[in-house]
């Protein structure tokens, strides 16, 4: 038996202990991840994954005669909940141990400290059964280049920090290589600049001061905090701030 319901806030499954449908619902659940623009699925594949399979063999006992619940709803922006409720007799959860094992060999626990690490927040019901976890996710920013009447435009997609700098290196890099005076960053969607990207636009700046001695980089759309920003570090002078 596998049942689901499905509208734009959550889906709900309904699913025989039966370990052939684990797979099923991770599946069905990533394409209602992607409905909301979620692109990165790997670590809440293993949190569903080790919810559906805890359920299905220690709460049901693998019976297929009793079912398990499963339900994933957004919650907030790139927030979502995952509720996984059996018809076991639950336990208590007060006593879960959430460190990992020295033993590598000893898989007691091992699922939920996965679920541990990777989710914001665990909560059970007060008999055991049920489950529920908060997941969010962080979507990468992008950097969206093109080149129109002559201007090499540069367009993140988010906040440029420390996480992506390598990617970003490389942006100005191979921006830099195309030989055009003309460079627009146009930082319509972000919002913050930590050390580490400004440390980079600053070597960038010198950079292409050196090859073009005329020209400054255009920065377009800047919200009020990074035009004091670059103010403050003086890059200013590199750097031609437009609205």
């Amino acid at each position: 038996m596998y049942k689901t319901d499905e509208n734009s806030d959550y889906i709900n499954f309904e699913f025989s202990s039966d370990l052939k449908y684990v797979d099923r619902v991770v599946e069905d659940s990533i394409d209602f991840l992607k409905s909301k623009d979620i692109g990165s699925h790997s670590d809440f594949k293993l949190v569903l994954r080790e919810l559906i399979i805890n359920g299905i063999e220690h709460g049901n006992k693998n019976d297929t005669s009793k079912t398990v619940k499963c339900k994933i709803s957004k919650v907030g922006n790139l927030r979502f909940s995952i509720e996984v409720e059996d018809e076991g007799d639950g336990f208590d959860y007060a006593k879960l141990d959430f460190k990992m094992p020295d033993d590598p060999d000893q898989h007691r626990n091992r699922g939920i400290l996965f679920i541990n690490t990777l989710a914001d927040q665990i909560d059970f019901n007060e008999s055991g059964n049920k489950i529920t976890v908060v997941f969010s996710f962080y979507n990468e920013t992008q950097f969206d280049v093109t080149t129109d009447e002559g201007v090499l435009t540069i367009t993140p997609s988010g906040n440029i920090t420390s996480g992506i700098a390598d990617n970003f290196r490389v942006i100005l890099l191979e921006s830099l290589d195309e030989n055009n005076p003309n460079i627009t960053f146009n930082f319509s969607k972000v919002e913050d600049l930590d050390s580490i990207s400004l440390s980079l636009l600053i070597t960038f700046a010198k950079m292409f001061s050196r090859k073009f001695s005329d020209k400054q980089i255009n920065v377009t759309n800047a919200n009020k905090d990074i035009k004091n920003l670059f103010t403050l570090t003086r890059i200013n002078k590199f750097y031609n701030i437009t609205e």
